[in-house]
């Protein structure tokens, strides 16, 4: 197993020199959602004079026409050429790769020491196999000559049989060790391939000519902007009913994978869009022509099966498209602390904020459609920041609900979230009545009469408001009609499509029903469609 890596190892050793080479380290970063502006910095104490300075092992996907370079500081200094080359290393410089290379080391050391115990427990198991070979016939001539005795003989056998078992036990664990070193080491050579491209040798180099003027201390800032970086807005919502709030935690998902580390940094997740460019495009003309006509096949009308609109549990309307929200130029958010994100990790979760919101919180029972009633919320995003659009984890207290989305949220507007099935608040609907009316011998109609009845009950300790929906079928055809519709209470309000909306607070405990009743009338022998 330790050969399969020699090759893998080959290229990770020995480093790589460089002249004019200076101290640096990553002191800010701001990702956006494609890349990342790195800023490093050196503190230099400069002699009056001409110096080459050299930033080494910087990413190779460091993008050079983003080189920016500016100093200040005691010393006077002008700033000469800046050149950026790449440079191919003796050796792979990404931490990410070291780690691992790490990692194996101690594997293998691990599976050699293993080795060395199963040799060691394979000789006393075959010492052991030699005695057993020859004691009976030695045990019988000392019994014979009464040397041992029954008991002793007895222990002897015990001692091996237990020794022998022993053995095999630990050559049991051994080996079982040894098959989860295979495989930890199968995926770290996985994980290696994938970090290890052609270009995993390659790095990139700044070297900036300084004309020092005067002597003194010089700050030098290198800046530039990278790929293989990128951040997504998720969020964690917390809803607690009986306080009416609800927490929303704004996280920024931060991965990189540049082969740089950013350790202690001052960090900023931007909305910007730097690969978009600086300058709007341009409309070309557009055309309009004709083109020879071809016979179109008329479309065939279609009639729906279902006279039953569809109903939307939370809004009762169609959603708008969405819509792209701008604040200015872009928004920044300024992360709190030193941050540390290392290439190769995986994505970080990083807190933008966190805050605890007024909510107004509401029930929807759609009783035809589902038995249960569930739970709203609405929270007016009363904070100086813009929520964009992301996934979000939802949690009622410290019970998980589910996972949802929520869109653009810009500060004043207003996020409204489903937050599942509550159990505390019951509903049922019934069909209590179908009647099917008798005519006479020559009438040329038919009747069928339904009566439906809806009961709910809050068993909860507050009061709560409820909206609840159904709907009275609407005719698409001028020989059906639909008579005697009786519905108490009066609903709240109607839409033209027949969904009817009631809505109600309900003290604790309180029960309310609902009865919806209707005729539908028919020609006869034609059973309209949608019936139920």
């Amino acid at each position: 197993m330790v050969k399969r890596f020699i090759l893998l190892f080959a290229f990770l050793i020995a480093g790589a020199a460089y002249s004019n080479e200076i101290p640096s380290k990553v002191s800010s970063v701001t990702v956006y959602s494609d890349r990342a502006l790195v800023t490093r910095i050196s503190d230099l104490a400069l002699n009056v004079g001409t110096k080459s300075c050299t930033f080494t092992k910087l990413p190779a996907s460091l993008i050079e026409s983003s080189v920016r370079i500016k100093g200040a500081g005691t010393a006077l200094v002008r700033i000469g050429d800046v050149d950026v080359r790449n440079v191919h290393l003796s050796t792979v410089q990404d931490p990410r790769v070291v780690e691992l290379k790490n990692k194996i080391q101690k594997l293998v050391d691990e599976d050699q020491g293993l080795e060395d115990q199963l040799a060691v427990l394979k000789s006393r198991e075959e010492f052991l196999k030699s005695i057993k070979l020859v004691a009976p016939t030695e045990i019988s001539q000392q019994l014979y000559r009464g040397k041992i005795n029954i008991s002793t003989l007895r222990l002897t056998l015990e001692f091996i049989g237990k020794e022998t078992e022993k053995i095999k036990t630990v050559t049991r664990s051994i080996k079982k060790r040894r098959e989860e070193i295979e495989r930890q080491m199968d995926a770290i050579e996985k994980e290696l391939l994938e970090l290890t491209p052609k270009k995993a040798l390659e790095k990139k180099q700044v070297t900036v000519e300084l004309e020092v003027i005067k002597a003194g201390n010089y700050h030098l800032e290198l800046s530039y902007i990278l790929r293989d970086a990128s951040w997504l807005p998720v969020y964690e919502i917390r809803a607690y009913p009986e306080e009416e709030t609800l927490e929303l935690a704004y996280f920024g998902e931060v991965k990189q994978k540049s082969g740089e580390n950013w350790q202690g940094v001052n960090l900023v997740l931007s909305t910007a869009r730097p690969a978009l460019g600086a300058v709007a495009p341009k409309l070309s003309p557009w055309y309009l022509n004709t083109i020879p006509s071809r016979k179109m096949a008329r479309p065939v009308e279609k009639q729906s099966r279902n006279m039953m609109a569809q109903i939307d549990l939370e809004t009762m309307e169609i959603p708008p498209p969405s819509q792209v929200l701008t604040t200015g130029l872009s928004v920044n958010f300024a992360i709190t602390g030193l941050k540390n994100i290392l290439s190769g990790e995986g994505s970080k979760k990083i807190l933008i904020t966190r805050e605890r919101l007024p909510a107004k919180f509401s029930y929807v029972a759609v009783p035809k459609l589902s038995p249960h009633v569930y739970l709203n919320a609405q929270v007016e995003n009363s904070t100086e920041y813009l929520f964009l659009s992301g996934k979000t984890n939802i949690f009622i207290g410290t019970d998980f609900v589910g996972k949802s989305h929520i869109g653009n949220i810009p500060p004043r507007d207003s996020l409204k979230v489903s937050l599942g099935v509550d159990e505390g608040i019951k509903v049922e609907r019934k069909l209590v009545q179908k009647f099917k009316e008798k005519t006479g011998l020559f009438s040329k109609k038919e009747k069928v009469s339904y009566i439906y009845r809806i009961e709910l009950q809050n068993f909860k300790s507050r009061p709560i408001e409820i909206n609840v929906y159904d709907q009275i079928p609407v005719s698409q055809n001028k020989e059906i009609e639909i008579k005697d519709v009786a519905i108490s209470p009066q609903f709240s309000s109607k839409q033209e499509n027949g969904i009817l909306r009631w809505q109600f607070v309900m003290q604790p405990k309180e029960k309310k029903k609902i009865t919806l009743g209707f005729t539908v009338q028919y020609p006869r022998g034609r059973v309209p469609t949608g019936i139920f």
